[in-house]
C-alpha cells in the first residue's frame, strides 16, 4: 500500500501515509472484507462500506475516512465512476458542516460530551490523584493513564491544542533542533537545573500553509513533567514515540482516537477527541468572558495550525 501511494504522490509526508493505510485498512476491517489490491474493491463493496461509514456519529470522522478511502482508491487506479458515490458523499459532508461551523452551534453530540475548561481541569486532577498511587510504571496501563495525564495537561493547561499530530511524535533531550523532518518532537534540555523545552511540528495537516512550527513550552508546570515523561518513554518505547502499544511500537491515527476516546469514557463517562478538545480551546477563547484576550486567541490559532478567523469560524462554539 505504501508503495501505491508513493507512487501516487511522491509528496505526501510519511504522516499522511501512515494516516491514509491506517483509516483505510480500519474500513477494511469494519466490513469484514480483506483488500487485495484489487481496483474493483471501491465498486464491489460499496454499499458495505458506505453502511459502515454511515454507523459513524462524527461528520469529521466520516468525511476523513472517505477521504482515505478516495485517496486508496485512486493509488489503485480504481474507474472514477466507482469513486463517484465517495466524493458526492464528501461533498455532501463538507456542506453539512460548513453550514454548522457558519452558525457556531453544537450537535447534538458535541453538546451530549462538550467539557468546560474548569471540568477538564477537574479530570486531570482527577488522574493525578491516580498517578500518585502508581509507586513505579511496570505495566502498559499505568504508562498510558502517565500518557493521557500529560496529553491532557498539554492540551488543557497548555492550550497546545494539537489535530492527533501527538500520534507522531516524539519525546528527545536534546538542545538542537532534529534534522528528521518526518516526525513531530518535543525537546527539552536542562542547564543548571532548569529546564526548556519546544514543540517541534514537521509533519501536520496545514504544514504546508504554514510551515513547520518550533512552539516554546513555557509553563513550568509542563516542563517539569518532561524528564518524567522521557523516562517512561525510554522504558516502554520501541522509537521514542509517546503513544504506543504494549509491544512498544507506534499505533495509528485511528487507533489513537480509539485510545484517547476509551480513555475519556474511563474516568469521565464522555466521548471527546482532539478535535473535540480543539473545538473546547477555542471556544473558551472567545466567550463573553474572554473577549479581550487577543494575544491568547492568537496564540493558540498558531498553535493549531490555522488562523484566528478560521478558529473563530471553524472550531469556535456558543455556549
Amino acid at each position: 500500500m505504501e508503495d501505491k501511494l508513493k507512487e501516487y504522490n511522491p509528496n505526501l509526508s510519511y504522516y499522511s501515509l501512515r494516516t491514509y493505510i491506517s483509516l483505510f485498512n480500519t474500513i477494511c476491517k469494519k466490513i469484514g472484507e480483506v483488500f487485495n489490491d484489487d481496483k474493483k474493491y471501491f465498486k464491489i463493496h460499496k454499499e458495505a462500506i458506505m453502511n459502515y461509514i454511515n454507523t459513524i456519529g462524527s461528520q469529521h470522522s466520516r468525511k476523513t475516512k472517505l477521504a482515505a478511502l478516495i485517496v486508496m482508491g485512486k493509488a489503485y487506479n480504481a474507474n472514477e465512476k466507482d469513486l463517484k458515490p465517495y466524493l458526492d458523499e464528501i461533498e455532501k459532508l463538507s456542506h453539512d458542516i460548513e453550514t454548522r461551523y457558519q452558525s457556531h452551534e453544537m450537535s447534538d453530540d458535541e453538546e451530549e460530551n462538550w467539557m468546560s475548561i474548569p471540568e477538564l481541569q477537574e479530570l486531570i486532577a482527577k488522574v493525578e490523584k491516580r498517578l500518585i498511587k502508581i509507586a513505579d510504571v511496570d505495566t502498559h496501563k499505568e504508562y498510558i493513564t502517565w500518557m493521557f495525564y500529560f496529553l491532557l495537561s498539554m492540551i488543557v493547561n497548555g492550550k497546545y491544542a494539537l489535530r492527533n499530530n501527538w500520534v507522531n511524535m516524539k519525546i528527545i533531550k536534546t538542545s538542537d533542533i532534529p534534522i528528521d523532518k518526518t516526525h513531530n518532537y518535543i525537546i527539552w534540555n536542562r542547564k543548571t537545573n532548569k529546564i526548556s523545552g519546544s514543540i517541534i511540528l514537521n509533519s501536520y495537516k496545514t504544514v504546508k500553509t504554514y510551515g513547520v512550527k518550533t512552539i516554546p513550552i513555557t509553563q513550568p508546570e509542563l516542563l517539569s513533567l518532561l524528564p518524567k515523561i522521557q523516562s517512561l518513554i525510554d522504558k516502554k518505547s520501541n522509537n521514542g514515540y509517546l503513544i504506543v502499544k504494549a509491544d512498544g511500537d507506534s499505533i495509528g491515527q485511528d487507533q489513537f482516537s480509539k485510545w484517547l476516546a476509551s480513555l475519556f469514557k474511563q474516568y469521565s463517562g464522555k466521548h471527546l477527541t482532539t478535535t473535540s478538545l480543539r473545538h473546547i480551546i477555542a471556544s473558551s477563547l472567545w466567550s463573553k468572558e474572554d473577549m479581550k484576550k487577543q494575544e491568547e486567541r492568537e496564540k493558540t490559532a498558531d498553535i493549531m495550525g490555522h488562523s484566528e478567523k478560521e478558529q473563530y469560524e471553524v472550531y469556535a462554539k456558543k455556549q
